[in-house]
């Protein structure tokens, strides 16, 4: 039987979507210090559904390299979510793998203990594959590739209209899903998880792999594979807007991102 036929909804935990619940309201002077040696922005938001659809930020700054941000807007004992990136997103706190969990890297609550956040982190270039930089989701649809059909591998140019209908959605909480047809009914995989690379791409790479996983470090479900234009860390390094997509039991296709998304 076709795997599409009988996928389980997986779902993953998401940010919870309610307000902070404030345990004072007093102001508490809260610093980030850029370590690194580039301009950093900084958003913060007080709700992690503002976070995940980039809307209503509460603050935002630039923070120039190896300098040092102090603000007294932070309610002390409240939580916020930061996200802070470089002008090209490829320095950023914006990762999810087994070592760096999307939610530790992202939540402050601001106390007299935890009163900074250093900001620091490795070149990747996951978030303008993903996000196109600072969007909150990208889609992609598949223009070749094969699928497994009950076991064997069909090439595309043997696939129906609705078999090549194959397309996937990355989202900012690092939760994606991959849309499909079967008998002219769309059905989705429901909820998986994607990753950043462990320490970002080595610097002279030109190209990467993102792993997607039933959760949150669970068992691996599928692998996209991105190629940049020119070596990781060099001038006009940046991902293609193709991908290959591997999912386990699915098949393995070319993707091209959808324009306006």
């Amino acid at each position: 039987m076709n795997i599409r036929r009988g996928l389980p909804v997986i779902c993953i935990l998401l940010f919870a979507t309610t307000s902070c619940k404030k345990t004072s309201q007093q102001p508490y002077n809260y610093t980030f210090q850029n370590n690194t040696d580039q301009s950093i922005n900084i958003d913060v938001y007080q709700m992690a559904g503002d976070y995940n659809n980039s809307t209503n930020v509460l603050l935002h700054t630039v923070v120039q390299p190896y300098s040092t941000f102090t603000t007294s807007q932070l309610i002390n004992g409240s939580s916020y979510y930061v996200d802070w990136y470089n002008d090209d997103y490829t320095v950023t706190n914006w990762v999810n793998n087994p070592y760096s969990f999307f939610l530790s890297a992202v939540t402050i609550n601001p106390t007299a203990q935890n009163n900074m956040m250093r900001l620091s982190a490795s070149i990747d270039y996951v978030r303008l594959l993903c996000l196109n930089g600072n969007h909150n989701k990208t889609r992609w649809k598949a223009v070749g590739g094969y699928e497994d059909v009950d076991g064997t591998n069909v090439p595309w140019n043997q696939l129906t209209t609705d078999q090549q209908y194959i397309q996937i959605e990355f989202r900012k909480d690092f939760s994606t899903n991959y849309y499909y047809i079967v008998d002219g009914q769309q059905w989705n995989s429901g909820n998986l998880v994607y990753e950043t690379e462990v320490g970002g791409i080595n610097g002279g790479n030109n190209y990467g792999n993102i792993p997607i996983k039933v959760s949150y470090n669970d068992q691996l479900t599928g692998n996209i594979g991105y190629h940049l234009l020119a070596p990781a860390g060099t001038p006009g390094a940046k991902p293609t807007d193709t991908i290959t997509v591997s999912l386990s039991s699915v098949g393995v296709f070319q993707m091209v991102k959808i324009p306006n998304d």
